[in-house]
């Protein structure tokens, strides 16, 4: 038993020191690489339909969270494309068909007095909300769309979390 013991801590330790001096941790999901910072002190999933990965980074349940939701099958008709909606709300597209009361009603709750904008690369696109209060990152991609949200992490570091496609 105390071998095995000592076998698990050597092993521990050489983890550690092999994470040591990276300050983000790869996480994939639905396909992407996406690198969230280290420290989460809890960990969730729930999968089937909703497809929901949090990340909680603080002692106090439902805060200091970074959570991704798949919503590529989502059943919420915008009267367009769930992209074409999400760059209509982040200002970056003319006129839209997208339907006017889901827009409407996604200003209120996403736009607000956020910052919005558009981050492009090669292989994705998101559209980003961002406050000090509660952030979120639509990721288009692959054929599938991504919903990241977090209540305290930075834009730089929200942006850092798709960095491998920027």
């Amino acid at each position: 038993m105390r071998k095995y013991m000592f076998v698990l801590i050597i092993q521990f330790l050489f983890s550690a020191v092999a994470l040591s001096g990276e300050n983000e941790v790869r996480f994939v999901y639905s396909g992407f690489n996406f690198y969230i910072p280290k420290g989460a002190t809890v960990v969730g999933a729930e999968g089937g339909q909703d497809n929901f990965t949090f990340f909680r980074f603080g002692d106090d349940k439902g805060k200091e969270y970074l959570a991704f939701t798949d919503i590529t099958n989502e059943s919420v008709d915008y009267g367009c494309s769930a992209q074409k909606f999400y760059a209509h709300l982040a200002g970056v597209s003319g006129p839209s068909t997208c339907s006017n009361q889901e827009i409407d009603s996604f200003k209120k709750i996403l736009v607000g007095d956020s910052e919005v904008g558009e981050w492009i690369g090669k292989h994705l696109t998101s559209y980003y909300f961002y406050n000090d209060s509660k952030s979120f990152l639509y990721v288009f991609g692959k054929d599938k769309a991504i919903k990241i949200d977090s209540d305290f992490l930075s834009k730089s570091v929200l942006k850092r979390i798709i960095k491998e496609y920027l």
